[in-house]
């Protein structure tokens, strides 16, 4: 009973919220001016697909290969572990200099600095060694990047029912079952006044660096390499499940699965990476308002 009464008190605060955003008339009119914009573009999207063939061919062709993805996910994990032991090292050693969210905020500095910018580093210097430009390895053009970035406008909205729906679905289960659903360490850090100088940097990763390293490593080296092995639709569902499951964020591994598969499919369409990239972008920099404005 208490945790079903702690549910129903921490739903009503976000109606409450909820309520507050549409009691300003510019706020209510932008939120309805998004619903029925998803709504058309769920619509527009769902008879696209089922007109349109996927681009398989495309995907397969990509000049990425097992050893590839194999190097990449063994740099990865092992500087992260190094990353791992020696943040946990220097926050036993020098724990009074800094604050916890300092620390926090540093932690995360560390993870991107071992996890994103790597995946940037091996795909540049894997490309300039095969001689291969960004069109041949992820379908990207600097001439469709007015097209694609409309695409992808469109596909997040067309998304962002089901999302929303998963997003609630998943915090009421875990609320009825006593657990508190918790904010991502990187939307925690950002909007919280004590992270400091990092604040800036964190704000750039979620919006811009995350965004490019993760599709990368995800969509346009992972997806074509598994889909080889396993074919699409599995190797949409396996990059989908480690993508929700890197996060570590058991409320969050729902919402994460399901705008992964959008992603996905988006790459898998259009053949360019840089629409899965542009609303990845408009996801992370819509949650970072969102909890930025609900946090006042």
């Amino acid at each position: 009973m208490i945790a079903h009464a702690a549910a129903l008190r921490d739903g009503a605060e976000e109606i409450g919220a909820l309520g507050r955003l549409l009691e300003r008339p510019l706020s209510a009119l932008a939120l309805h001016v998004v619903f029925v914009a998803s709504l058309v573009a769920s619509v527009l999207v769902v008879a696209t697909l089922a007109v349109r063939r996927p681009r398989a061919k495309e995907l397969l062709a990509r000049p990425w290969t097992d050893c590839d993805l194999l190097r990449l996910v063994s740099i990865v994990l092992a500087l992260a572990s190094l990353a791992g032991i020696a943040t946990c090292w220097a926050e036993h050693r020098w724990s009074n200099r800094w604050t916890t969210e300092e620390w926090r905020a540093l932690n995360l500095s560390m993870q991107s600095v071992t996890f994103h910018w790597p995946i940037l580093a091996f795909a540049a210097a894997r490309m300039r060694r095969l001689g291969v430009r960004s069109s041949d390895a992820f379908g990207m053009c600097r001439r469709s990047l007015p097209r694609d970035v409309l695409l992808a406008g469109v596909l997040y909205l067309a998304a962002l029912p089901i999302v929303s729906a998963t997003t609630w679905g998943a915090k009421t289960v875990m609320r009825w079952l006593g657990v508190e659903p918790a904010l991502q360490p990187v939307l925690e850090a950002t909007i919280d006044d004590g992270s400091g100088t990092l604040r800036a940097y964190l704000v750039f990763l979620a919006v811009v660096i995350a965004p490019v390293a993760e599709e990368i490593l995800f969509r346009g080296i992972g997806l074509p390499v598994l889909a080889r092995r396993l074919g699409p639709v599995a190797a949409l569902g396996a990059t989908s499940l480690i993508f929700a499951a890197i996060h570590c964020n058991l409320a969050a591994a729902a919402p994460l699965f399901v705008l992964s598969l959008a992603f996905g499919l988006a790459y898998l369409y259009t053949g360019s990476l840089t629409v899965p990239i542009a609303m990845h972008s408009a996801v992370n920099a819509v949650s970072l308002a969102l909890a930025s404005w609900l946090a006042r």
